[in-house]
């Protein structure tokens, strides 16, 4: 049987995904953990009412002042509502960490039933309060497939450390057009905005996926300093002076040593070629 691959492209604070702000009154938000318990108050200690698994459809009622730490993340409790398994109707508190933080709903495999497409954060025991991301796509209920990646280690330069990020936001995934590195390939892309203490950046993240699994990604990142500053340009394959099974990520860089010292121009350019499986960088 014929499977296609696509590869997604999630591109961060654009309206294709939902945004932070759908955790609000009224707005609908997907489960992000694969078993959920909602409780009857907001607090780990709070009975527990039901199970809801990954990818259910909840009403966000209000956000509470309540705010927990799990696995060195912290986030507030939400009252929903929602319908279990049996078609029972659901109200009660759940731990933000457990719904995703945006979404699409798309259909990526091509049998003319859509799957849901979650990003979400998921706690770094190591550093606290620092959060990985993660992509997860629910096929009839389930978790299909999953792609974790961390935001703070894809500055290519180094000028960066993960302590130096605050705080990062994702926006919107777009599904490219199909046959780019192949017949069975497809983009996604995925972009993301980051705070810095005084430098803000952004970027992407495009990520390889065959069927329902994902594979592989390559990651771009922008920042713009006293000393460094450095902005990513993408040429995919259907682009004008692009290459069929090749996506080429090409950085201006311009860095400045101190007071008396030009600014040094340069460019950095990475080819990344699909051989089927994974990128292979040149």
């Amino acid at each position: 049987m014929k499977r296609t691959f696509i590869v997604i492209l999630v591109i961060l604070n654009s309206s294709a995904f939902a945004d932070e702000a759908f955790k609000s009154r009224g707005n609908v938000a997907y489960l992000f953990g694969e078993i959920c318990k909602i409780r009857e108050s907001p607090s780990l200690d709070g009975r527990i009412m039901d199970q809801l698994t990954i990818g259910t459809a909840v009403e966000i009622i209000k956000a509470t002042d309540v705010e927990s730490e799990i696995d060195g993340m912290k986030d507030y409790w939400f009252e929903i509502r929602a319908k279990n398994p049996k078609g029972v109707t659901v109200t009660g508190a759940v731990w933000g960490g457990l719904l995703c933080s945006h979404y699409l709903e798309k259909d990526i495999d091509g049998d003319g039933k859509k799957e849901i497409l979650l990003v979400g954060n998921t706690g770094n025991r190591n550093v606290k309060n620092k959060k990985n991301v993660e992509i997860r796509i629910v096929k009839n209920g389930r978790m299909a497939s999953k792609f974790g990646f961390s935001l703070y280690t894809l500055n290519k330069i180094g000028a960066l450390s993960p302590m130096d990020f605050d705080d990062y936001r994702i926006g919107d995934a777009k599904l490219k057009a199909p046959g780019q590195l192949g017949p069975d390939v497809c983009l996604l892309v995925l972009t993301y905005s980051y705070d810095h203490v005084a430098y803000p950046g952004s970027g992407e993240v495009i990520i390889a996926l065959k069927g329902k699994d994902l594979k592989d990604a390559i990651y771009t990142a922008s920042y713009s300093g006293e000393a460094l500053t450095q902005l990513p340009s993408v040429i995919y394959p259907i682009d004008e002076g692009g290459k069929k099974g090749t996506v080429i990520v090409s950085y201006a860089c311009s860095t400045w040593e101190g007071p008396g010292t030009e600014a040094r121009d340069r460019e950095l350019k990475e080819t990344y070629t699909w051989n089927g499986t994974r990128f292979v960088k040149k």
